[in-house]
């Protein structure tokens, strides 16, 4: 029986542990020869060949009734996965396939041929080229006054090891640094998340502050037809401004605040002293015209100075109601210690 696994010493690969029941080892070192059913030609130094090849294995041993053959990466590396062999070794012959848990392995750094260790304890050593150093720097030895080597001080079970490691160190690839491909991971990472924010952003800021809606246009006066017309009211300006207040107050919602203040300047320019007796009680809070300021809603901000001077036009000019009403608003200026107030107190009150 045969059976052709990965060596458990060197999982890495590039070795083969080949075990036959019943064999024993012929010879030192113990060649086998082997045949590609598929292509027909026999295994050889330099892969597939027509004729015949031994090739050498890399040590044997004897388990009991079973041979123990260690494959190197001379025959390993150049048998592809389930490739049907045929297998001859001391005149006798196997048929198999070559296992798919076998890597290959970087070929080895020696000199000489393929060749194992064999049983015999003399076997010579392949010597090991290692190109780690391009200038490497010659140790003088120290002259002791005998020349002893490495392979006579030291026994040949312990160089094995050293060999065997040396092997192994040369099989494994040296392993590049992922430090820059980590950083180049993080600069991208960076500029994505920053990216992001401001895109993100932007519309945020967009709806947090909107822009502010367009000022609508100030509504046109509003002309009321018929009888609250602007024409009509203002060819009702001969008959004096007291019959057109009635008529003012009688449009109510009809008639713009702007339309009725237009028709109250037209009097007061005319020197009416109805206009001029209406202009102060817009300008004084403590009276009020219900009709043209609550209801057209003409009417000024308290100003008890420009009351005074509107109420003594209207006085000159003959109204009958603005006397009492200028007595009142002097007595207000009276408590007010303001420039303009003093003045009109003085100009009109005494």
């Amino acid at each position: 029986m045969l059976s052709i696994t990965p060596d458990p010493k060197r999982p890495r690969g590039g070795f083969a542990e080949l075990k036959i029941d019943g064999a024993q080892a012929s010879g030192d070192p113990v060649t086998l020869s082997i045949y590609n059913s598929y292509q027909q030609k026999w295994l050889g130094p330099e892969g597939w060949q027509p004729g015949k090849a031994d090739l050498a294995a890399r040590s044997a041993r004897q388990e009991g009734g079973t041979l123990v053959l260690i494959l190197g990466p001379d025959i390993v590396n150049q048998i592809e996965e389930d490739t049907p062999i045929h297998i001859e070794m001391g005149g006798e012959g196997w048929d198999t396939y070559w296992p798919d848990d076998i890597n290959a392995g970087p070929d080895e750094a020696v000199v000489g041929e393929i060749g194992g260790t064999g049983l015999a304890p003399d076997v010579k050593k392949p010597t090991v080229v290692k190109e780690l150093d391009p200038d490497p720097i010659e140790e003088e030895e120290e002259d002791t006054g005998s020349a002893t080597t490495l392979e006579e001080d030291m026994p040949e079970d312990d160089l094995d090891e050293i060999i065997d490691g040396e092997d192994e160190y040369e099989e494994e690839p040296r392993r590049k640094s992922r430090l820059p491909e980590l950083l180049g991971g993080l600069v991208l990472l960076a500029i994505i998340a920053v990216a992001l924010f401001f895109f993100l952003l932007k519309p945020a800021e967009e709806v947090a502050t909107p822009a502010p809606a367009p000022t609508p246009p100030a509504p046109a006066p509003v002309v009321a037809q018929g009888t609250c017309g602007m024409d009509t009211l203002s060819a009702a300006q001969g008959d004096g401004f007291g019959a057109l207040a009635d008529k003012i107050r009688g449009c109510g919602g009809d008639l713009s605040a702007d339309n009725a203040l237009s028709l109250v300047e037209q009097a007061t320019a005319a020197n009416d002293p109805a206009a001029l007796d209406l202009f102060g009680v817009l300008y004084d809070s403590t009276v009020t015209d219900e009709g043209i300021e609550g209801t057209i809603g003409l009417t000024f901000s308290d100003n008890p100075a420009r009351a005074a001077d509107y109420y003594a036009r209207a006085v000159a000019a003959g109204s009958t109601d603005a006397p009492a009403r200028l007595q009142a608003v002097c007595r207000r200026l009276l408590l007010k210690s303001d420039t303009l107030s003093q003045s009109a107190r003085d100009e009109h009150c005494s």
